[in-house]
């Protein structure tokens, strides 16, 4: 692959992959527990306006500063999409409703 070139078809962009030549992955933080918070609250239906709302508004991850919250959305977004239109995250939240065990080895993914 040649370098800062997109390794996906644009295609693919829509089902949730990431045109980025970096991902949340290398920032050395997989969030796990927070991503266990959220999809223990929110349905399996979930938009991203609920996740946005639920971290956001009603502060569900227990962030203590607006600013916290802000970056938290962000990253949890960068790594996982939090969207249920995207086809990566909902069998992410499939998967990991049916074997909550296995959402570390899901969340490498």
């Amino acid at each position: 692959m040649q370098p800062g070139k997109n390794p996906f078809p644009d295609s693919l962009l829509p089902l949730g992959f990431s045109s980025k030549q970096t991902g949340g992955h290398m920032a050395r933080s997989m969030m796990l527990s927070e991503l266990q918070i959220l999809l223990r609250a929110l349905p399996l239906d979930a938009r991203k306006e609920n996740f946005r709302a639920a971290i956001l508004s009603e502060n569900i991850l227990g962030k203590p500063t607006e600013s916290s919250r802000v970056k938290s959305l962000y990253h949890l977004t960068e790594l996982y999409g939090l969207d249920a239109s995207l086809f990566i995250f909902r069998t992410l939240r499939r998967l990991a409703e049916e074997s909550p065990t296995e959402l570390p080895l899901l969340a490498m993914l």
